[in-house]
Order: structure tokens, then C-alpha cells, then sequence
């Protein structure tokens, strides 16, 4: 059954100049509404039928556009790559902070726009999608964590760092996002799918950091190893589980031990 004949048994009456049967468009909808409410032979109670029935169709063709626009927009998203470290566990994921300027160009050219709801239960973070556009809205699933209260974060701190791990959770789940690469051996390929240089990937503390084991390693292994026990867990993790060279797949550490071993003979 047609939108037209959906309205006119809304109403109860046949109006003319019925459009073929592929749907009307907004403008149509409200001219048949506004057909309907100066006939006489339209009882009011039809007439909030009709109402009623308009919003619907509106309703369903805006969730349809929605859906449209997000499986273009997912099927472009590329790999995000993994550029934290959880320094309890070694394991490796991918900070909201990087994924943020990856998704959101994306989302934007198919006119969509994710955003969060946030709230605090007690000790825990609480963290909700809302996937917007079109005139539609979508609100994914709660991702409720307790507050990251690491080694040298206050209270502040630590609410801040559930929310941003939440962030990143709830859109891989809302985007059905895939992590990978960087750490993981993208070839390079850092989220976005163009070849980086390891060294161009890393903020300024990380490149400092490389910096100095490459000068202690120039120094021998006695020296590099002794430098290297005492950084901290954190940095020691950043040195062992990034690669440093994606066609050797060595990390920063391992190629500083080499080149530590080859200035030591």
C-alpha cells in the first residue's frame, strides 16, 4: 500500500492527484495534510490520524536515510592503530584521542556526528554513544568503567581516563570499529592507511625518549642496558612493544640492543 493510500485511509476520504507509488516527500505529506484539514468531510479525529500517520513516515523515512549514511560511512573506516600501552598487562590499545580525528571526518562527509553522554556512578564511569544525522538518532549501548586510578593520577585524573578509554569503546562498538596496526604490524599503515615512518608517528615525550636510547646505545650495551632498567615501566613497555622498523619488525628496544652490540665490537 501506497503513502497515499495509507493517508487516505487515515482520513477516510480519496484525495486527488495521487502520486505513483515510490513514496511522497515531506512537502507532498504536509500539502495532503493541509488538503485534509480544510475539507469539511474530515472529521477532526481523522484529522490527528493523518497527523500521527505523517509523523511516522517522516519518522521511517528518516531512520532509512540514517542507516544509509552509516553503512557508507562504516564501510570506509579504516584501521585504527593501537598507540596505547596499559603498563599492567603490556597489552596494547588504540587511545580515543587518536581515533577522534580518524572517525569524525568520515562520519561528517556521509552527515553523521557521534556523540557522548556522560555520567559518573559512583565509582564508576558511565560512558553512552549517540550516532546522529538525518533526522534520525541511534544510542548505542553503556560502557561503564570503574575510575583508572594509575600510578600518579588524582581523583580528577582518573574520572578523566575512564572517559576517555569509554569514548573509545563505545564508538568501536557503535562504529563496529577494528583496532590494529603500529603495534601490531600495519605496515605502517597507522589507522588511516597511508605509509608512516615509525619516528613521524610519535608525540614529542616518545620521540625524546627514542632519542636518549639511541644516544646510550651509541654509548655500548653496558651503558644502554643500565639507562634502560631505570626508566619506568611505562617507558620501558613504549621501548618493547613499538616497532621501530615495520620490515624487520624490531622494536625500539631491540634495535637499540643491536646497535648497542654493533658499536660495543
Amino acid at each position: 500500500m501506497t503513502e497515499r493510500k495509507d493517508i487516505a485511509k487515515a482520513t477516510g476520504t480519496e484525495l486527488a492527484h495521487a502520486p505513483e507509488p515510490h513514496g511522497i516527500t515531506a512537502t507532498q505529506r504536509l500539502s495532503l495534510l493541509r488538503e485534509a484539514m480544510l475539507n469539511p468531510e474530515v472529521m477532526p479525529e481523522k484529522a490527528t490520524a493523518l497527523a500521527e500517520l505523517m509523523f511516522r513516515l517522516e519518522d521511517r523515512d528518516a531512520r532509512a536515510r540514517f542507516i544509509d549514511a552509516k553503512v557508507a560511512a562504516i564501510a570506509e573506516m579504516p584501521r585504527i592503530g593501537k598507540d596505547g600501552l596499559n603498563t599492567h598487562t603490556g597489552s596494547r590499545y588504540s587511545k580515543w584521542e587518536t581515533m577522534q580525528p580518524i572517525v569524525m571526518p568520515i562520519l561528517s562527509r556521509h552527515g553523521l556526528v557521534l556523540n557522548f553522554k556522560t555520567d559518573d556512578d559512583g565509582n564508576r564511569a558511565v560512558v553512552i554513544p549517540i550516532l546522529s544525522g538525518h533526522g534520525w538518532e541511534e544510542e548505542g549501548g553503556r560502557v561503564v568503567l570503574p575510575h583508572d586510578k594509575g600510578k600518579g593520577r588524582n581523583d580528577v585524573q582518573a574520572v578523566v581516563s575512564s572517559l576517555s578509554y569509554g569514548k573509545r569503546a563505545a564508538a568501536m562498538a557503535i562504529l563496529n570499529l577494528v583496532s590494529g596496526g603500529l603495534s601490531e604490524d600495519d605496515d605502517g599503515n597507522a589507522g588511516g592507511g597511508t605509509p608512516m615512518e615509525p619516528y613521524a608517528t610519535l608525540a614529542d615525550h616518545e620521540r625524546g625518549l627514542v632519542d636518549e636510547g639511541r644516544q646510550r646505545a651509541a654509548e655500548g650495551s653496558a651503558a644502554y642496558e643500565a639507562w634502560f632498567k631505570e626508566l619506568s615501566t611505562e617507558q620501558r613497555g613504549f621501548l618493547s612493544f613499538n616497532k621501530a622498523d615495520f620490515s624487520t619488525r624490531r622494536t625500539w628496544h631491540q634495535q637499540n640492543k643491536d646497535a648497542a652490540a654493533d658499536f660495543g665490537a
